[in-house]
Parts: structure tokens; sequence; C-alpha cells
């Protein structure tokens, strides 16, 4: 169907090119314009024209251009593999983990969901750790997920290594201290948001306004990443923590997100 309308187009723009070059020959040349065969030869002459210099360039113009947007497309569908740092307290049976990696398993994409140890017993260091051994392999294929403290100890791994990875997305993660004692070292310094940036694809960020660990305000966490990150904000309503206490067992708009990356 495509190709019919371009076609009709195509003899639409003849016709009218052969029109307007009878025009003015009849206005500026009426004796040649009295003469069949040369008209339609000099008619003829100025469509070729047209057409080699102006109508032909700029078709391959655009269509280099499309071809262009198609490579860019390929090169940034490179989501082979997924690391979820989960939440705590959390293991990889919690919440919307299994549905989303059995989801994503389904789509021939990876998903590592590696224990991480209680915070009250064990730092920051330990979690970034863990995750940097998990994920700096095929780096460039790996797309990151924290939920809550997860996140948080994802974006202090990326400020320390020297890898790249397809993308970032966090769900109901905090982007200033909330004064938890547990999780304090998680928050000391500031975040190097440009080797952050420098070291992730894109960024995207899930939030609902009844989140009661984010409270008084989660969507201010979000506004953190959106000015810092560039990130992409997704608020979804009614969905809290995305926790258990939130009976919330499924994301659909992540797995959106992720296909949409893809």
């Amino acid at each position: 169907m495509e190709a019919i309308v371009k076609y009709a187009l195509f003899l639409v723009v003849i016709f009218s090119l052969i029109l307007i070059t009878r025009k003015i020959m009849e206005q500026f040349a009426p004796s040649i314009s009295k003469n069949k065969y040369l008209s339609v030869f000099i008619s003829a002459s100025v469509i070729v024209a047209i057409m080699q210099f102006i109508i032909i360039p700029n078709f391959q113009s655009v269509k280099s251009k499309n071809e262009n947007l198609n490579q860019m497309k390929t090169v940034t569908s490179t989501i082979k593999r997924v690391i979820l740092a989960h939440a705590w307290p959390a293991d990889a049976q919690t919440a919307w983990y299994p549905e989303v990696k059995k989801q994503l398993e389904e789509k021939g994409i990876e998903v590592i969901i590696p224990p991480l140890p209680n915070p009250e017993n064990s730092s920051a260091e330990d979690w970034i750790k863990i995750l940097q051994d998990t994920a700096d392999k095929n780096s460039e294929n790996t797309l990151l997920i924290g939920h809550s403290i997860g996140g948080t100890a994802v974006l202090r791994m990326l400020e320390q290594t020297d890898k790249k990875f397809a993308g970032l997305i966090m769900v109901s993660t905090a982007g200033f201290d909330l004064g938890y004692p547990a999780l304090k070292d998680f928050f000391e310094g500031e975040f190097d948001y440009n080797k952050i940036n420098s070291n992730t694809s894109f960024v995207t960020t899930f939030y609902s306004p009844n989140d009661v660990v984010l409270a008084p305000d989660p969507v201010k966490h979000a506004s953190v990443f959106l000015k810092n990150l560039n990130a992409k904000t997704i608020i979804l309503n009614e969905r809290g923590h995305f926790a258990p206490f939130d009976n919330c067992t499924d994301i659909p708009e992540l797995l959106q997100e992720i296909t949409n990356r893809r």
C-alpha cells in the first residue's frame, strides 16, 4: 500500500512539472509551445534535469538518514542480560522479581539477582563489590535494575567502574538520604552524576505517589534523577514502594520499557 501511494505521488509530481513547463513556454516562448514535438522534448529535458539534480539526491539523502537511524536502532538493541539489585529486606523471590525474571527469560534475556547482605551487618562497599563482580562481564549488553536501596548501590557501582552499561532502571530509589541508620553509608558523599551518566546509555525511573518508604514526597526523588541524569520518569499511581507490603507481584510497565529499549 505504501509503495502504491509513493508511486501515485511520483506521477502527480511528474504531471505537475509537465503542466508548469508548458505554462512557462506558453508565456515566454509561444512559438516553441506550438511545436508539439519540440515542446515535449523540452518538457522531458526539464523533468530529467529536476529529477537528476533535485529529487533523486534528496531521496537518496532521506534514504541514507533512514538507514542511519536503522543502524542506530540496531546498535542500541543490545540488552541480553539483566542484573537486578534487590531491595532490603528482600531476595530473588521477593515481590515482582520472579515474574519479571520469568518474562524476560522467555524473551531470551538472562536475569541474575545476586544475593546482597543485610546492610546492618555489612557496608555499601560490600554491595558494590558483589554487583561489580556480577555485572562487569559483557557490560555493554547488560541492563542494570535497582529496587529501592538496590538502585542506590547500583549508582555507587557506576561511580567506580570504567565499564559502560546498556542502561539503568531504578524503581523507588531514594535520591537523597532519608535517615535510615542502616543505610547511612550508601549516601555518604555526593553522587558523581557525570561518571554515572558516562557509564550508562539511558536511565529510567519508576515511582508512585503513595510510596510510604520515600514519604513525605516520593516524586521529589524522581526529580533528583531527572535533573542530574536526564532520567525518563514514569509515575504509576497506587503502587506504593513496589514491595510485598504493597502486594506488588509484577510491573508490566517495566517490562514494556525494557522491550522498547531493545
